[in-house]
């Protein structure tokens, strides 16, 4: 079990061990959480997997009054897109068959990715 602490505005993680020892380290207060509607497309270049990121909070808590942009990255390649209720979508689709992880990078959050097949 975890506990919280805001110490000077930075979020604390704080864990006691089975010995009593407390473990402190510090993390980020929110979180992309990353979605798709397809795990898997045809590579023909137009059947397309919408890609999801929403942002929580470190008690998992949608943030829909968060503003700001997210960078979903695909192949190296970055898309920013700025968010609307706390979410942002972008779209995939390859001609090339593979698996391809799109991933967030948003500064100072925690990221996530989803891995679209392409065959």
């Amino acid at each position: 079990m975890f506990e919280y602490q805001k110490e000077n505005g930075i979020l604390y993680k704080i864990r006691i061990t089975k010995n009593g020892t407390v473990v402190k380290a510090a993390t980020p207060e929110y979180y992309t959480k990353v979605s798709t509607n397809q795990t898997s497309i045809p590579a023909d270049g137009q059947t397309e997997a919408t890609i999801t990121a929403e942002i929580y909070n470190y008690l998992d808590e949608p943030q829909t009054e968060w503003e700001g942009d997210i960078i979903f990255e695909v192949e190296g390649q970055e898309q920013t897109v700025s968010t609307t209720n706390g979410q942002a979508e972008i779209t995939f689709s390859s001609e090339e068959p593979g698996d391809f992880t799109i991933k967030t990078n948003v500064p100072q959050m925690c990221n996530g990715e989803v891995v679209i097949h392409a065959t």
